[in-house]
């Protein structure tokens, strides 16, 4: 009985990390896109109404998710503190941060007209890196949870 219980406990342990790893995949992917939202939405914003971005990042803050809401955060208390993002995330891979980083620091260092040039040129790289955050979560991410949870399957059956 002590084995079964065991054996079900190490299956279910081994399954949830499977699911726990395409949920990061899944969580870099839903940051991406946010990202790539908020530049469509802030070329609009900068070439119709060139409201300040902090009064831009109020507006938006409360319909983006959790962890690109944080980013946002934070870019809006280094715009205060006149200091450089630094992003943090442990979703993201170190390119995607730079390139996201990159992009932020740039903002409302030139006039609109350039300012529009450099957005359009970020956007490009977002709908770049979400391909791939796509890709990945539905090859990686979709593949280890079901690896992960066929080798819980087989490891009960061993156990037992």
């Amino acid at each position: 009985m002590d084995k079964l219980v065991l054996a079900s406990v190490v299956a279910v342990i081994v399954g949830y990390i499977g699911i726990a790893i395409k949920r990061i995949y899944k969580m870099r992917a839903n940051i991406i896109d946010d990202y790539n939202s908020f530049l469509n939405e802030f070329i609009e914003e900068v070439s119709f109404y060139k409201s300040p971005i902090s009064s831009f990042i109020d507006r938006i803050l409360p319909y983006k998710k959790k962890e690109f809401r944080k980013i946002l955060i934070s870019y809006k208390d280094c715009i205060t503190n006149n200091n450089s993002l630094e992003i943090s995330s442990i979703y993201l891979k170190s390119r995607e941060k730079k390139i996201i980083q990159n992009c932020f620091n740039s903002l409302g260092k030139t006039n609109s007209s350039t300012q529009i040039i450099n957005l359009k040129n970020c956007k490009i790289e977002a709908e770049n890196l979400a391909k791939l955050a796509d890709n990945d979560l539905k090859s990686k991410g979709e593949l280890i949870s079901k690896l992960m949870i066929l080798l819980g399957i087989a490891l009960l059956i061993l156990l037992m």
